[in-house]
């Protein structure tokens, strides 16, 4: 259930933009944090196509997840018509000679596409500078480089596994988790040989002797990481790496740790924690206090600042470590959206974008619709944003902040 309560309403901050004029089934929407939104439409039964901002692609039998750059300037799917799959991108319509598709990937610097497609039991993945036939992969492991001239695969070999870095296989291990590329090339990952995790970049062990490894991120430009991880005697840790400092930054030790989020590029990192009873949000070894429940910790787009809510009797939102109490309930499992360096936040009911001002306990809210998206803040257009349904008219909701 959504517990807000709205005590003033002003729309005078807030419009709202027809994008489908209702003549066609909408099957499916949303909306990117990259600021794109995509509508899937049924023109007539058993066929389906994408609008993605202005364009709108053939009919299909089948079409795939849309799968957006980091930048948001590009964008690419499967789709298939009675005999032939295709990846169709936003500037390329290539037909694929295959039993059915695989993955799509941009790397993060957004300036190649990767593909893969299936013939029989061998995956062919493809770019410009690579062309690769693999079969025991792992799903969902697939990694490069930040410019993509290097690539990584987790594989099976019977019941161990093995990282594939540009065609040369590791070790075998009992288990690995894959973090990604290190700016330099090395890749960073963990492994478990026995009972014991290890923290690996390339060849090299970077820390040892955990019990468990519980999560692990690597920023968008592969210059800072972050473990969470238990040790044999009980205690949970955060481990912060980064060229800044000589060894792995060691957090203060709690009873469990969860939810790691890193700063966008400084090497920084925040993390749930609970201690003696308590629930806490540690950013960079600062201890915040959190509620009886406690969110996870977010960061803005730019870094800016860090966020969380928490509720014990009242709620609150912390807000660069500024706490604005609410004489309000928050349902902490809605994605919220932030404009950095204001006291505002957005988010959606089952029926509006709603922004509330915190200073002042006001929301902004546009039309009522029969259901919405989640929401974003599009910095480019500062302004909240959301999509709304109602039948099969679809609509952008927004609220300029």
């Amino acid at each position: 259930m959504f517990l807000f309560t709205i005590y003033n309403a002003f729309s005078d901050r807030c419009r709202d933009f027809m994008l489908t004029d209702g003549s066609e089934t909408v099957v499916s929407y949303g909306i990117d944090t990259t600021s794109n939104w995509w509508i899937k439409t049924s023109p007539f039964s058993g066929h389906y196509r994408y609008m993605i901002g202005e364009f709108t692609s053939q009919s299909y039998m089948e079409v795939s997840e849309i799968i957006f750059s980091p930048d948001g300037f590009k964008w690419a799917f499967f789709a298939k018509t009675n005999t032939q799959w295709y990846l169709v991108s936003n500037d390329t319509l290539l037909p694929l000679y295959c039993t059915k598709p695989g993955f799509i990937k941009y790397t993060n610097s957004s300036e190649k596409l990767i593909y893969s497609y299936y013939q029989d039991d061998i995956e062919n993945i493809i770019s410009d500078n690579i062309n690769i036939k693999a079969n025991n992969r792992m799903p969902d492991y697939f990694f490069t480089s930040f410019n993509g001239d290097r690539f990584a695969m987790l594989g099976y070999r019977g019941k161990s596994y093995v990282i594939n870095i540009n065609g040369k296989e590791s070790e075998q291990f009992d288990r690995i988790i894959p973090v990604g590329f290190w700016y330099n090339g090395e890749f960073l990952y963990a492994t478990l040989s026995g009972s014991t995790w290890e923290i690996k970049l390339g060849n090299k062990t970077i820390a040892d002797g955990y019990e468990t490894i519980n999560d692990a991120a690597i920023n968008y430009f592969g210059n800072c990481a972050g473990f969470l991880a238990r040790t044999r005697g009980g205690n949970s840790y955060g481990i912060l790496i980064s060229d800044e400092y000589y060894d792995p930054l060691i957090s203060k030790d709690f009873e469990t740790t969860f939810n790691l989020t890193l700063h966008p590029y400084l090497p920084m990192m925040a993390f749930n924690a609970t201690k003696n009873g308590g629930n806490f949000i540690i950013f960079s070894n600062t201890e915040y206090s959190g509620g009886e429940t406690t969110s996870k910790p977010f960061f803005t787009h730019d870094g800016e600042e860090m966020y969380y809510f928490g509720c014990n009797i009242d709620c609150f939102i912390n807000i660069g470590g500024r706490k604005y109490t609410q004489n309000t309930l928050f349902a902490l499992n809605v994605a919220y959206s932030h404009k950095p360096n204001s006291p505002t936040i957005g988010y959606t009911s089952n029926s509006a974008l709603m922004v509330r001002e915190l200073q002042e306990n006001r929301i902004y809210s546009g039309m009522m619709v029969d259901e919405t998206s989640n929401s974003i803040y599009n910095w480019k257009k500062k302004r909240y944003e959301a999509l709304g349904r109602i039948s099969n008219k679809i609509y952008l909701l927004t609220c300029a902040f």
